[in-house]
């Protein structure tokens, strides 16, 4: 092999790493303090709930909120504002909830019942995004709920809440 050919030879390999290094380390170095880049990356792998999941955590959320009344230790979520900031909530019923907590409520529109359940059970309902809620006031007393999600955000988030019949 000449000197030319291995001149040659060394550049061709050069340019070669040089480019592959390039195609690797740029698109990292240049990502790397982008934030909103960064951001969209998390958010791309945050695990979407499903709707039951998404019944059982806002549900056991609020009943835990709300306390034992027995105890002495009770919260009104409504009157305390807390519902507003809740992430399972969608930003059109957190809307209606404000109206109808402004206007004065007679029962409370997230159980639809004056009385607070001892618990609760969640099932999957027929339509894509709804969910039965069963609230259990008793060993006799059970009300369930229809609730209506959509999604929003990339997340399901209660819309509608409507007492089935």
């Amino acid at each position: 092999m000449t000197k030319k050919q291995l001149f040659m030879c060394v550049m061709i390999t050069a340019i070669a790493i040089i480019v592959s290094l390039a195609i690797i380390f740029l698109p990292v170095s240049a990502y790397s303090g982008n934030k909103e880049y960064q951001e969209n990356v998390e958010i791309s792998f945050e695990v979407v709930l499903s709707p039951e999941d998404v019944a059982k955590e806002f549900y056991g959320w609020y009943l835990a909120y709300i306390g034992n009344r027995s105890s002495g230790e009770f919260h009104n979520p409504l009157v305390d504002g807390a519902y507003k900031d809740n992430q399972y909530l969608s930003s059109g019923f957190i809307s209606e909830l404000d109206k109808m907590v402004a206007d004065g409520i007679a029962a409370d529109p997230i159980l639809l019942a004056q009385d607070i359940p001892q618990e609760f059970s969640v099932d999957r309902g027929r339509e894509t995004g709804t969910v039965i809620v069963h609230l259990q006031f008793g060993s006799s007393s059970n009300h369930d709920l229809k609730l209506t999600m959509i999604n929003e955000l990339g997340s399901w988030k209660i819309n509608k809440i409507e007492q089935m019949n």
